[in-house]
């Protein structure tokens, strides 16, 4: 988390997914795709993970939705009331959001879980990247598509799934 803090302050200076920053969080992952201009949570999560010395086994890391995986999830939204597959989520966790599309429900965003709950009832922390200064707990399409890293208030139900990759990504 401390890699990730130390670039709050990153927004892109034309909308347009620019910044010296962002550009260095591509790369890790293949410097080539920052000239499209390509949404970069992803790359943001990616770039934190490994500046902090871990190495996660993930085959495509510029996408949001290959970070998810069922063995490595920690907790999910469940609005039938029992909301977590296990232990309260450790820090550094990976928060996937999921929406809408045409041909069904996607992950189209992920974050870092910046500090724990002290309660199951509270809001989560997450540190992201490629999000809206927007106060919106609950992630919109919208909002997922911002101009910079900001630290935001994310409502449980907003969340698709808490992952875990600490344990399998250490050198």
């Amino acid at each position: 988390m401390a890699v990730a803090r130390q670039y709050l302050s990153v927004r892109e200076l034309t909308r347009r997914n620019d910044h010296p920053a962002i550009q260095t969080f591509w790369t890790l992952i293949h410097p080539a795709y920052y000239r499209s201009r390509p949404p970069w949570c992803a790359a943001f999560v990616y770039f934190c993970l490994r500046s902090a010395g871990l190495r996660p086994p993930v085959k495509t890391p510029a996408l949001a939705a290959a970070w998810y995986r069922k063995s490595l999830t920690v907790w999910t939204y469940n609005p039938h009331g029992n909301q977590r597959r296990g232990a309260e989520p450790p820090k550094a966790s990976l928060v996937l959001y999921q929406f809408k599309t045409a041909g069904g429900y996607r992950i189209g965003h992920v974050g870092l879980l910046a500090d724990q709950r002290r309660k199951a009832t509270d809001d989560f922390m997450v540190l992201e990247g490629n999000t809206s200064a927007a106060g919106a707990v609950e992630l919109t399409e919208r909002d997922r598509e911002g101009n910079g890293v900001y630290l935001k208030r994310r409502s449980p139900r907003s969340i698709y799934a808490i992952v875990d990759w600490i344990p399998i990504s250490m050198p």
